[in-house]
């Protein structure tokens, strides 16, 4: 909150006309060294959490069995499933990412070393889940992946999105069962 009040002050401050201003201007004598201490003190704490994060798979499985839901276990959508929605060209480009620190593929979204796998397991996780669905295994359902991919295009990345899941599924349902009228709602 403090950073964001930062940016409010510094859109509301007004332009200098002479550099002797800037001594009698709080924002700017505040602004750029207090948000870029502060904004490193968090992401310094935040790294000391995830450093000694501990995850025990079988607990959150436990604790997941206790709401009476069912769980479904993702898997990797192949690149055929995937080109059910995006050009093989595309597949190929967020493919290359794999093992690459950071890939800009548009204005705000990122590719990291695992996005290509992650992304893959999210499609591969709501393919799954319309499985399931299909099979009468369960009679609804609603997938919790990541990355999202309701922004993602045929060919192109965006709104952190990298593989349009749900459209992915939508064209999976027509090719595998059949299915010609499918509703998609994005809220």
């Amino acid at each position: 909150r403090l950073v964001r009040s930062y940016a409010q002050a510094a859109l509301e401050d007004v332009a200098l006309w002479h550099e002797r201003d800037i001594s009698h201007s709080s924002v700017e004598r505040v602004l750029l060294p207090d948000a870029t201490t502060l904004a490193h003190y968090m992401l310094h704490r935040l790294n000391g959490i995830l450093d000694g994060l501990l995850v025990y798979p079988d607990r959150m499985l436990e604790n997941l069995d206790q709401t009476g839901l069912d769980y479904i276990e993702p898997r990797m959508a192949s690149r055929e499933e995937l080109a059910l929605n995006h050009t093989v060209s595309y597949i190929d480009q967020i493919a290359s990412t794999s093992g690459q620190q950071h890939t800009y593929l548009d204005g705000d979204t990122v590719a990291s070393a695992l996005t290509y796998e992650a992304a893959c397991m999210a499609a591969g996780g709501v393919l799954q889940l319309v499985d399931a669905i299909m099979s009468s295994r369960v009679h609804s359902g609603f997938a919790f992946v990541r990355p999202p991919g309701h922004h993602a295009e045929q060919g192109k990345a965006m709104g952190f999105c990298i593989f349009n899941n749900i459209a992915v599924a939508a064209r999976y349902l027509h090719s595998k069962y059949g299915m010609n009228s499918i509703l998609i709602v994005d809220f």
